[in-house]
């Protein structure tokens, strides 16, 4: 289908443009309203280091952008690789020093540096509140993560939310215990509800002059939910995906007859693949739960060399439950209550293969 045809269709139900592009759109942000309360009041009371994790495609990025039109501050899409690149970052965009200024700084030994950075910032915002949210917190080194911990500790009225995956607390804040006991909320984001779902497709497509959920019809956006499971982006791709196949059949609806009959099911070398993919530490916990059948994360902790790696014991705890539930949330383990406890078993399927692979 040609350009102009393209545009035809899409004028055929009042759009301007394509709504399922992966363009963050934070006035479109849906769900999550328990997560986003927990956020703000934490931001309203000036609480200093907050966490917000989830898979990728949950919709991080979307709410730190939202949260960035409501208050005052410094978005990082990606956290400073170095100390130098973060004085750099709050040179130009907080204390917005050119780089002429920065030059006489120099010349009159009145440089900033990573140790004088909060001083400088303090007297630079007096006291007003600003927010720094740090994206892909996961990807940079722990001592970047502790000296934006050091130095926010020092400026008054400033928030910091790091923002990355799951893996963050085993790679990082299982080894950042000063940064750890600092974190006042943990907020995870999931996936959307059905309605949710419906709620999305409904603003993008508004968003761009059409109704409601046209040309979509409700059977269709279920299997769209129950085949995307709630994740943001997965939703996005799987309604572009079906406004393509619907551009070129020129129709006037999309329904349920759009999608195969059976979902692709999950194969054994597929489990395999990400069998292979686990970290060393994730392989070993299943190994252990293998091996002794079923476990509490505590049995876990007592059967592995905690000190090689923790500090301590309730730290080797913290990050058992954190890989555990990352298992579990792959459908590799499952989770029973036993009395007041949880035990962790293999999944059927992770049972049969687990040796093999």
């Amino acid at each position: 289908m040609n350009k102009n045809k393209k545009q035809l269709w899409f004028k055929k139900y009042g759009w301007d443009t394509n709504p399922f592009t992966l363009e963050i759109k934070p006035t479109l942000l849906v769900g999550y309203s328990k997560e986003i309360q927990i956020l703000l009041n934490n931001l309203d009371e000036q609480q200093k280091h907050i966490l917000l994790t989830g898979p990728t495609g949950a919709g991080k990025t979307t709410l730190l952008k939202w949260i960035s039109s409501k208050y005052n501050t410094l978005y990082l899409p990606k956290p400073p690789k170095k100390e130098e690149d973060l004085v750099l970052i709050f040179n130009e965009r907080v204390l917005n020093k050119t780089f002429f200024e920065r030059i006489k700084n120099t010349i009159l030994k009145d440089k900033t540096t990573i140790y004088n950075l909060a001083e400088k910032t303090n007297k630079k915002m007096k006291g007003r509140p600003f927010v720094v949210l740090v994206d892909e917190a996961h990807e940079t080194k722990t001592e970047i993560l502790e000296w934006l911990r050091s130095i926010i500790d020092q400026i008054e009225g400033t928030s910091i939310v790091f923002a990355g995956l799951h893996t963050i607390k085993e790679t990082h804040m299982n080894k950042l215990e000063t940064l750890s006991q600092r974190i006042v909320a943990d907020i995870e984001l999931t996936t959307l509800s059905k309605d949710e779902t419906v709620q999305l497709i409904k603003k993008r497509i508004e968003s761009v002059g059409g109704k409601s959920i046209e040309p979509f019809t409700m059977d269709a956006i279920n299997e769209i939910y129950k085949r995307t499971g709630g994740f943001p982006r997965e939703v996005l791709k799987g309604c572009n995906n079906l406004l393509l196949k619907a551009k070129e059949k020129d129709a006037e609806i999309i329904d349920s007859t759009y999608f195969d009959k059976e979902p692709k099911k999950e194969t054994i070398e597929d489990i395999k693949i990400n069998l292979n993919v686990l970290t060393e530490k994730q392989r070993s916990i299943m190994d252990l739960i293998k091996k002794h059948n079923n476990l509490t994360p505590a049995q876990i902790v007592d059967l592995i060399d905690y000190k090689v790696d923790y500090k301590t014991k309730a730290h080797a705890l913290r990050a058992i439950n954190n890989i555990l539930r990352r298992l579990e949330t792959a459908n590799m383990v499952l989770r029973e209550r036993k009395g007041r406890a949880y035990t962790y078993i293999l999944t059927p399927k992770i049972k049969s293969i687990f040796v093999e692979a």
